[in-house]
């Protein structure tokens, strides 16, 4: 430790679950309405098209509303993503 340096001991807060409401996608085994615990797999990190497509499991029903209103963040992920891993062969 250097000197005069804190460390910070709080244990790290567990990470909720968080459902998938993007296309399905192949490549990375990815189902609409999956759910995962803990979060998002880190596997998807490279992967921005996809970041606002995990939801917290109990704002599901905000976030299916949201994918149905044309312009808003969660529309334009959804067809990002489409239009993103229809051209890599998703």
């Amino acid at each position: 430790m250097i000197e005069g340096q804190e460390i910070d001991e709080t244990p790290n807060p567990p990470r909720a679950s968080v459902i998938y409401v993007g296309p399905n996608v192949s490549r990375f085994g990815l189902r609409t309405f999956q759910v995962f615990k803990g979060g998002a797999p880190a596997v998807l990190s490279g992967e921005p098209a996809l970041a606002l497509l995990f939801v917290p499991v109990e704002n599901l029903r905000a976030a299916r509303a949201a994918l149905g209103v044309e312009g808003s963040p969660e529309w334009s992920a959804y067809r990002n993503a489409v239009v993103a891993f229809n051209k890599r062969g998703a």
